[in-house]
Formats: structure tokens, sequence, C-alpha cells
């Protein structure tokens, strides 16, 4: 009778787990799909970076948005491409299709709640090394470049590559002190991925990868608070 009744109970559970997962599926899209629609009015750019939009579009809006730069094809590359982008009355989303017009290099697309903006080609593979496990607790974006530089697959990822972190988090607009904790643990994720769980903890809006040096062998990873 035990037996019945645990396999009863078990299968009564089972649709409600899946009724919670799909709720939660629900939420998430509506969630990015009501900050797509976000009503904007006036917003205007001129001859300005990529990155310098992105960060003022997600900070003014408070959209989740990810920036993984085009490296410069040589050292002598390193002054940006500027474009310019305006819209007198749109949204969010048309923001960012008039960024990709400027700049067609890019792509953007949402990636599990975070806005990506991407190159179309030649994509850095670091941010897409998979990550077995990534656990942080009551930490802030100084720990997690610590935890980050300790991670055994994205360290090797370095390594085999030829890459060298400088200033792998770098934190803008807030001092050290002040900067929101957070826990996190995550499974079967990547580098991207933790990134993008980060800027869904309140208080973290924007992250950049970028490439530099004459053999593009740095890498930098900015955050705007």
């Amino acid at each position: 009778m035990i037996t019945i009744n645990s396999w009863r109970h078990a299968n009564l559970l089972a649709p409600l787990a899946l009724l919670c997962l799909l709720a939660s599926l629900c939420f998430t899209q509506q969630s990015t799909d009501e900050l797509l629609k976000q009503t904007i009015s006036g917003f205007e750019s001129r001859d300005e970076p990529i990155d310098q939009i992105l960060g003022r579009l997600s900070k003014s809006y408070n959209v989740p948005i990810g920036l993984e730069k085009i490296a410069p094809k040589a050292a002598a590359s390193s002054e940006e491409r500027r474009i310019s982008v305006k819209i007198e009355k749109g949204t969010v989303q048309d923001v960012l299709d008039a960024v990709i017009r400027a700049d067609p290099r890019y792509q953007w697309k949402e990636v599990a709640g975070v806005i990506n903006v991407l190159p179309r080609k030649a994509r850095n593979p670091i941010l897409e090394i998979p990550v077995r496990s990534f656990q942080i607790s009551n930490a802030n974006w100084m720990d997690v470049r610590q935890a980050i530089q300790m991670t055994a697959e994205i360290k090797g990822g370095f390594e085999r590559m030829g890459l060298k972190e400088r200033s792998a988090i770098t934190v803008v607009g807030s001092g050290n002190n002040n900067l929101p904790k957070f826990s996190l643990d995550l499974r079967d994720t990547t580098l991207r991925g933790i990134l993008n769980e980060i800027l869904k903890v309140k208080g973290y809006s924007f992250w950049v990868f970028s490439r530099y040096g004459n053999r593009n062998q740095y890498v930098s990873i900015q955050a705007i608070v």
C-alpha cells in the first residue's frame, strides 16, 4: 500500500513540476520580449563605437546586453569603427536593429534571457569552451575575475590558444566595495553562459569581451554596473 501511494504521489507531482518549468520558461521569454518592446523616444548616437552605444542602451533601459567585439585584424588597426544611430520613436529592438544595419559585421540574438551582440564571422572560441561547473558564493565581479582564471577549462583554453588574460574583469561605474554580491552554481555552461547569468543579477547590465595586442593575444572583459 505504501508503494502504491508513493507511485500515485509521484504521478501527481510530475505534471506539476512540468507546469512549473513551462511557466518559468514562459516568464523568461515574456520578460525578454517586454524589454525589447520598451518604447524609446529620441535615441541618437553620432560617430560612436558600438560598445558605447550598446552600453548606454543597456543602462538607460535596463536591458542585459553582452557584446563580443570583433578582433582587430592587425595591431595597426586599433582605431575602432564608429557608427551613427537615430531612432526618433521606436523600441529597444528598433535600436538593436539599427545598430546592426549600421555595422552589418554584427548580429544580435537572445540567449537565455540576455541580448548577445556578436560577430557574424570569426567569433571568439574561448567564449564557447565547455565548462563542466562554475560555482561562486557571496561574490562580486572582482571575485568572478579570480574564479574565471582558476576554472580549469578556461585556463586550459587560454593556454592552448596562446591567450593571456589582461584585466579579465574590469568594473566600470562603481567602487569595488559597493558592487552587488551574488552566488552562482552552474553546470554544463561556457564563459559566455557565466557572463550572461551574471547579467541577470540586479545591478549588472552589460559585458564586453575583446581581444587586443600585436597578435590579439590579450583578452579583456569589461563590465558596467
